[in-house]
């Protein structure tokens, strides 16, 4: 996979993620976790070029990446000359994307998943015989898929690159914020999304010093509301903070900020301004014709959206389920070729997360492609349980344990996160 991408251009594409990592550790884990293809495949070819073999491994991350990267030799395989050259172009595109393989991954895993349902799975896009991505054959039977990745950006409700450079400013003056013997969490809602000039982040930075130092300063005037918590474990722990901080980002729904060093531990959770329920509907909705309209229309079709990165929390997992579900509705009365819209909601990262299956209720089941209702009953998990207590219990077992220290949380603290995160959730709220 790397050298079908160009080994030069992988290995500086991981070299600018390393330092990017080293730089900044506010950026560590979003970069890690987004970007693993990149970084644990470079490592890997290193290995393989010194030794001639993998080294042994456990480690969630570069399992996943070597895993993928079966799956893309093999599907490269199965490619004709036009679709090998267009692939290997999609792979060197995605070290350049910030949002890295998401997008190919997605295409892997509807490739796959027709396999493991005994179609014969013709690559429509890549060898250039159509618009849509794949097509499923299965005796009389056929079934035309596009897929799509929505990004941690979608309609997210803070800008990533203005919350970035917040994180940069804030690391390059620790002194003011980092003072001894401080351990406290600071809360700031806004009105409106962050700025993106430099000088107006700068700003906001400073004014985040001087609220840590207690120092009378008025917040600038698209921060809603502010408080300062007190973060008890972290005054025998600094360390502690950057636990905290995932832990405040997965069960409160906010970006987060961790800073430490021997003597202090801060973290700064911002949550943006609410999202309007028909806007957002509207863009999703329009995002789902897009799809649809790649589709021929001669056959029985399916959209397969995939989330990309970890979701915040099972409420807000089951809340989105539910807004697609109404757009969906539109959807179908719009397109009544359309058989199947599928969810895949990211869990832990490197983890499989789930997938839901919205049929088409206005084609009779009878008159719905035998192929649909397969994939149908192949991706319908589990309902999500709107309780954040079992996504606590994830991120409780094996790598996750040793990697975000939750050993002083308990159900309890989840239970009431939960419940708060609730409570501050405007109605209508995206």
């Amino acid at each position: 996979m790397v050298e079908t991408a160009g080994v030069k251009l992988w290995l500086k594409r991981e070299s600018e993620l390393s330092k990017l990592m080293s730089e900044y550790s506010t950026e560590q884990q979003d970069v890690f976790e987004r970007h693993y293809i990149e970084i644990c495949l470079a490592q890997g070819y290193r290995s393989l070029v010194a030794g001639g073999r993998l080294e042994p491994t456990q480690d969630p991350p570069h399992l996943f990446a070597y895993y993928n990267a079966a799956v893309a030799k093999g599907f490269h395989e199965t490619l004709n000359a036009t679709g090998k050259t267009k692939h290997a172009g999609r792979i060197r595109q995605a070290l350049r994307q910030t949002y890295g393989f998401a997008a190919l991954l997605t295409e892997y895993r509807l490739w796959t998943t027709g396999l493991e349902l005994n179609c014969d799975v013709v690559p429509i896009d890549f060898n250039e015989l159509g618009n849509f991505d794949f097509l499923w054959l299965q005796e009389e039977d056929a079934l035309e898929i596009e897929c799509k990745v929505l990004t941690q950006d979608y309609a997210a409700t803070v800008n990533r690159s203005s919350f970035n450079r917040l994180g940069r400013v804030l690391e390059s003056e620790l002194r003011r914020l980092l003072l001894p013997g401080t351990s406290q969490i600071l809360f700031l809602d806004l009105e409106e999304d962050l700025p993106r000039r430099d000088t107006d982040l700068a700003a906001l930075a400073n004014f985040i010093f001087e609220f840590v130092a207690g120092a009378p300063a008025s917040p600038p005037n698209y921060v809603r509301a502010l408080r300062k918590e007190d973060f008890a474990a972290g005054h025998a722990d600094p360390s502690l903070a950057h636990s905290e901080a995932r832990f405040i980002t997965l069960l409160h729904g906010h970006y987060t900020l961790a800073f430490h060093n021997e003597q202090a531990g801060v973290v700064v959770a911002i949550s943006g301004p609410p999202v309007s329920a028909e806007r957002f509907s509207a863009r999703l909705l329009r995002k789902l014709k897009e799809a649809a309209d790649q589709l021929s229309g001669q056959r029985p079709g399916a959209l397969f959206f995939e989330t990309e990165g970890p979701s915040p929390d099972r409420p807000v997992n089951l809340a989105f389920q539910k807004r697609v579900e109404g757009v969906a509705t539109q959807l179908f009365a719009q397109r009544p070729h359309l058989d199947l819209v599928i969810l895949g909601f990211a869990g832990p990262p490197f983890s499989a997360g789930r997938t839901h299956a919205i049929p088409n209720r206005r084609r009779k089941r009878k008159n719905r492609s035998v192929l649909s209702l397969k994939l149908e009953r192949f991706m319908n998990a589990p309902p999500i349980a709107a309780s954040a207590v079992n996504l606590f219990r994830d991120f409780q077992t094996d790598w996750w344990r040793h990697k975000y220290r939750w050993e002083h949380k308990s159900q309890r603290d989840v239970a009431k996160a939960a419940l708060d995160y609730r409570k501050r959730r405007e109605p209508g709220s995206g």
